[in-house]
């Protein structure tokens, strides 16, 4: 008997990290915004498009754009018997 894993992702979201000026020690004073739901076909290119196209809405400088997929992962077992 053999073990099948299923794979379901559950959720993506998105993070723009920003820079909005500097703080009194001179340090970049940085912004992480999350965006939740987005949806799971989307692609990396369109991601970072948008959330490029927010911070500029915004006036901030984009330091980087992150995406997180949740991924649920199940042990099915695989429902063929053996015949000798």
């Amino acid at each position: 008997m053999t073990n099948n894993i299923i794979d379901n992702q559950i959720k993506r979201s998105v993070q723009l990290s920003s820079g909005n000026g500097v703080n009194a020690n001179g340090s970049t004073h940085t912004t992480t915004r999350t965006f939740s739901n987005i949806n799971k076909e989307a692609t990396a290119e369109a991601m970072y498009n948008t959330a490029t196209l927010i911070a500029s809405l915004l006036d901030d400088t984009t330091l980087g754009v992150y995406y997180t997929d949740k991924h649920l992962l199940i042990e099915a077992e695989d429902s063929e018997s053996e015949v000798p």
